[in-house]
């Protein structure tokens, strides 16, 4: 014979633990909180969604080309320094510096964006 009732956890009510239904009681009501709080950071998420799409997305336009008519973009690849990029495209370092004024061939970090001379088309 038991003196208290189990639950099929194992856990039973000690004698001192006279809040315990107070505390299930308010494990269901944060719960309802919970749920009817839920709708409303819902909607504030939505709201925050489309002030971002229609006033910040419109803003962020795609970049103008960097290089003119006749020439290629050419992505520096980790490795690469200014003199293998121009050996490789068969030009002289120092055409290829004229064309990309603003990038320091001693500072070519992996990503940057070089304009390169169009190679002649052979028919």
């Amino acid at each position: 014979m038991e003196a208290f009732p189990r639950r099929a956890d194992g856990y039973h009510p000690l004698a001192t633990d006279a809040n315990a239904q107070a505390t299930t009681m308010h494990r269901q009501n944060l719960g309802a909180a919970y749920r009817t709080i839920m709708p409303f950071f819902l909607m504030i998420g939505v709201v925050l969604l489309l002030v971002w799409r229609f006033i910040v997305a419109p803003t962020v336009v795609d970049p103008k080309p960097l290089c003119g008519e006749g020439q290629l973009q050419y992505l520096v690849q980790p490795g690469d320094s200014c003199w293998e990029i121009s050996r490789a495209h068969g030009l002289p370092l120092e055409e290829l510096q004229r064309l990309n004024s603003e990038v320091h061939c001693d500072k070519l970090l992996p990503g940057t964006a070089l304009c390169l001379p169009q190679p002649p088309k052979h028919s």
